[in-house]
């Protein structure tokens, strides 16, 4: 974690502080108020707990309070931490109890999964919301996401202060995908219908051996796809922004330009 609080209360970010900034200070987690110690990771400097802490980040509880309170100004039932049998979600929204997972932190796909078989187990209703830092049509499915795209054919993620559902994935590798987005209703998110297209593995990997030997196999693209095919010595690509070549290595450079409504 990157955050941490002194005996004062005062909010640390250890990405802007020195390792020995902080090795003299007594150091809590703002969110179970237990005793934090100082890591340097190979990339950057992190706090740790000395004891075991299920916290959460200030943005995930953030985001928990406000759809907390957007769907009960919507008139819904809505329970917070709620726990059921084996599973406890952050929120729990009527009258059907749909739960509600907000997924700030890294998870594995067989995690991801195994969550999943007990919800389907215990015939819970679940719906998963994942952030997108960068926004865009480009989405890199780290961990879960790819598990719940290929499930569900959707993923819902935050971004820029919104939620956005991202559909349609056309895969340029294993976890690199450009997406339709589409803004969402309370209604469209808690009760997705008709579910959009689902993917599986095999497909999914079909898809991206045609893109990588044609360099596109142009029977998948969507009809609001232009294509233009730019000869490798053009200088094109070097003066228009935004030309993107998701196959540096192929002897055809490609753009597109994408017009969804």
């Amino acid at each position: 974690m990157f955050e941490a609080m002194d005996e004062q209360g005062n909010r640390i970010n250890s990405q802007l502080e020195t390792f020995q900034s902080l090795t003299d200070k007594l150091l809590y987690c703002p969110y179970c108020q237990t005793q934090l110690r100082v890591r340097q990771g190979k990339r950057r400097l992190h706090f740790v707990h000395v004891t075991a802490c299920t916290g959460e980040s200030s943005e995930h509880q953030f985001w928990k309070m406000r759809l907390a309170a957007y769907f009960e100004t919507l008139r819904f039932k809505v329970e917070i931490e709620a726990v059921r049998g084996r599973r406890r979600f952050d929120l729990l929204v009527g009258p059907r109890e749909i739960g509600i997972e907000i997924q700030r932190s890294k998870m594995s796909a067989g995690e991801w999964r195994r969550r999943s078989l007990i919800d389907q187990q215990a015939g819970y209703e679940v719906r998963w919301i994942g952030f997108h830092e960068s926004g865009g049509q480009f989405l890199k499915l780290d961990g879960w996401m790819k598990a719940a795209f290929m499930k569900n054919g959707y993923i819902d993620l935050i971004e820029r202060g919104r939620i956005v559902r991202y559909v349609h994935p056309l895969p340029f590798a294993q976890r690199l995908v450009f997406c339709q987005r589409v803004s969402l209703s309370a209604k469209q998110f808690l009760f997705p219908s008709p579910v959009p297209r689902q993917f599986f593995e095999r497909p999914w990997t079909t898809l991206i051996k045609k893109y990588r030997l044609r360099p596109f196999f142009l029977r998948s693209l969507p009809d609001t796809c232009n294509l233009l095919f730019i000869p490798p010595t053009s200088r094109f690509l070097h003066s228009r922004p935004g030309v993107f070549c998701p196959y540096p290595r192929c002897c055809v450079y490609l753009s597109i330009r994408l017009r969804f409504k």
